[in-house]
């Protein structure tokens, strides 16, 4: 009986640890997907504030500078990027920053209020109403940003960071970014 038991305890131990790998391995293969794919910028489809689609075609008319911010309402961390946002419009006035969330459109529009981000014309609030950023950036992390110049990720920053950080891939001389 004890053989049989101790035979049971490392079978279930084995097929648990299996399991585990197999999960592991997946989410690994799902980021290097993600950085392969967002190397340049990626192709994608978020829902604006005014409840129109929004994707890549309506990027044509910016500089190339676009920031992907991936951010909660509810965030602290993403309520102070939204503030430095407003107290540093005139560093980022070039700069073209689209804020995705996957909240739904009345946190979205009260966040749009609460920081004033109406008043950022080159800011865009979407909605990732069909839960797509992860599966297209890699992470479900707030905040995280992509950092894409002339369509080409130039930096990525996961956690809240300073204005600072954002904008010196734009400032650095070619190679040191």
């Amino acid at each position: 009986m004890k053989k049989i038991i101790g035979l049971s305890i490392a079978i279930v131990c084995l097929v648990l640890l299996g399991y585990l790998g197999y999960k592991v391995f997946i989410i690994i293969q799902q980021k290097q997907i993600a950085e392969k794919n967002t190397a340049l910028l990626p192709t994608f489809s978020f829902v604006a504030t005014n409840n129109k689609t929004f994707k890549n075609a309506d990027l044509e008319n910016v500089n190339g500078r676009i920031i992907f911010n991936f951010f909660s309402p509810t965030c602290e961390h993403c309520q102070n990027m939204a503030t430095q946002y407003l107290n540093n419009k005139e560093q980022i006035k070039d700069i073209t920053i689209l804020m995705v969330t996957i909240a739904d459109s009345i946190s979205v529009a009260k966040f749009k209020n609460d920081y004033q981000l109406n008043t950022l014309p080159n800011l865009i609030l979407l909605r990732d109403t069909k839960f797509q950023f992860y599966k297209i950036f890699g992470t479900a992390t707030v905040p995280a940003f992509f950092i894409y110049e002339h369509q080409t990720l130039v930096k990525k920053i996961i956690g809240e960071t300073k204005i600072e950080n954002l904008i010196a891939p734009f400032n650095s001389p070619e190679g040191e970014k």
